[in-house]
């Protein structure tokens, strides 16, 4: 089994941050707060009830329910991948108005 270099690990949100400010350019401030808030959400939930969970269950059940969302997540980018424009232009509507570039 082949352990993932922290190299290629910290390659990951550069590409989503990079994503996010080329797609949306007019509100990846406003993204990038949303992000800020749910990664501030799942490091409170880590410390807080993760530990009691390690506690009573061992650690293999909550690493592997993390592990499995950021695989769902890390699985919807393909779709993004390949439909990513027509996605783009499905929401186009939703930036405010006069925002867009």
């Amino acid at each position: 089994m082949k352990a993932v270099p922290h190299g290629e690990c910290t390659c990951f949100p550069s590409v989503g941050f990079n994503y996010i400010i080329e797609s949306y350019p007019s509100i990846c401030g406003d993204c990038f707060v949303a992000i800020t808030c749910v990664r501030a959400i799942v490091a409170f939930a880590w410390t807080f009830f993760v530990g009691d969970w390690v506690m009573h269950g061992g650690a293999a059940e909550p690493f592997g329910v993390f592990g499995m969302l950021m695989g769902v997540f890390g699985l919807a980018t393909i779709p993004v991948w390949f439909w990513g424009k027509r996605m783009r232009i499905a929401t186009a509507n939703w930036i405010p108005e006069g925002t867009a570039q």
